[in-house]
């Protein structure tokens, strides 16, 4: 008896212990350290690098275009690109309009920036304008506007009138243009300006008789081709002048008539140059060409651009074509008159060949003896794709041979599509 009591005591001492709680040895034991996570390290999201079009506004933030000691148009570009304008209606003093461009609607394509609308601080588009283009260049904003006249509201002086206007760096305030006082007489101002001259490849295009006024001589090229050197004259009895500034709301021709087109033009008279500023209707209305001209001291004979010999027929070299090795580059086509010529184009996009055909704007190019020096291309809309690529392109018809030199804006205009590289090419008849 007392050995099975011995071994049922001993039994249940061993049962208690192999079932020991776990809980009561974890409340035992200390509890171990929590070693912390370590948190995570942030990194930091680099900012999206500012695309090309970015920079570019950044960099002609507050360019303007200067007017009578001060500006008629300036950018700015601190928050998107808005158009400051000033305005002037019937009263003689200028108030603003700011436009607002919305460059989710714009292209940008090769320095170039097409924006279709324009808004004002009310939200209200410009109705008057079919399209606004920037040629982004070295120093300088070159705008130019399309607009449709018929829709202009109020006079002259309270739309954006269609042209082209160059935009450069400005360091004063964008005040409106100061209110010119009389300009009689324009006294020793505008006589060191006598004889100055706009040379374009050795070429006059205008030039100044200041030695009583001032008078302007344009060579204007009609239609045969040949220029004619029309007389027009500053009259100082609607001039005015502000400092070196004079302007004027038109120019008289030589029977003392307001010349048609011209919507103001002013003259900035300064040592060693004057700056011409034309302001015009398109062209037919207008002979004068719109945009501002620079004019320095010219020592050379006037004689206009149609000179030293012969022009040669250009339909002659219809069908002449550049070839390299066995494909062909260019072809030119001529329909006959002297200055109807086409050029072909053929470039290359990942292996692919395709075409694009320009035509010589007649109106900006001339003959110099044999030589044609063509100062503008249009593409099948009738749309310029000259600005900011080249400075000139210049063909020199020989016998069976015509050779094209393409000279170039800007080095990095040749890295855009469908754009001629510079050097020379020469061309032959096909077959």
């Amino acid at each position: 008896m007392k050995t099975r009591v011995f071994v049922f005591l001993l039994l249940t001492a061993l049962v208690l212990t192999a079932c020991a709680s776990p809980a009561a040895s974890a409340l035992a034991a200390p509890a171990p350290k929590e070693s912390a996570a370590p948190a995570p390290k942030e990194s930091a999201t680099p900012a999206a690098s500012p695309s090309r079009l970015e920079k570019l506004l950044a960099a002609c933030d507050g360019y303007a275009f200067p007017q009578a000691d001060g500006v008629k148009y300036w950018l700015d570009t601190a928050d998107g690109l808005k158009l400051h304008c000033w305005m002037i209606s019937g009263d003689p003093t200028y108030y603003e309009k700011v436009y607002t461009a919305d460059l989710d609607k714009a292209a940008f394509r090769d320095g170039v920036l097409t924006i279709p609308e324009l808004t004002d601080r009310q939200g209200f588009p410009m109705r008057s304008l079919r399209e606004l283009r920037l040629v982004f260049g070295k120093d300088k904003v070159t705008v130019t506007a399309d607009v449709d006249e018929k829709l202009l509201a109020g006079g002259a002086g309270d739309n954006l009138l269609g042209g082209e206007y160059v935009f450069v760096p400005w360091e004063g305030s964008h005040t409106a243009p100061v209110k010119l006082t009389a300009a009689e007489p324009f006294g020793e101002l505008i006589l060191p300006a006598n004889g100055y001259a706009s040379v374009t490849n050795g070429v006059i295009r205008f030039w100044l008789d200041t030695a009583d006024g001032i008078r302007l001589h344009f060579w204007h090229k009609t239609e045969v081709p040949e220029y004619e050197d029309l007389v027009y004259t500053v009259p100082p009895e609607k001039a005015g002048r502000h400092g070196d500034w004079i302007t004027a709301p038109t120019l008289l021709d030589a029977e003392g008539k307001a010349v048609p087109g011209l919507r103001a033009v002013s003259f900035l008279f300064r040592e060693g140059s004057v700056l011409m500023s034309l302001t015009t209707d398109p062209a037919p209305a207008s002979l004068l060409p719109q945009g501002q001209f620079q004019l320095f001291p010219y020592s050379g004979s006037y004689v206009p651009p149609v000179i030293n010999g012969i022009q040669p027929e250009v339909s002659a070299y219809d069908g002449y074509t550049c070839t390299e090795d066995g494909e062909v580059l260019f072809w030119l086509e001529s329909q006959g008159a002297r200055l109807n010529l086409t050029l072909h184009c053929f470039f290359s996009d990942g292996g692919a060949r395709y075409e694009r055909v320009y035509a010589i704007d007649s109106e900006k190019a001339y003959f110099v003896g044999d030589q044609l020096i063509v100062q503008d291309l249009l593409d099948w809309e009738g749309n310029s794709v000259w600005e900011g690529r080249y400075s000139a392109i210049r063909f020199s018809f020989g016998a069976d041979q015509v050779l094209m030199r393409v000279e170039a804006a800007d080095p990095v205009a040749e890295e855009a599509a469908d754009c001629i590289p510079a050097g020379d090419y020469f061309f032959t008849p096909a077959g």
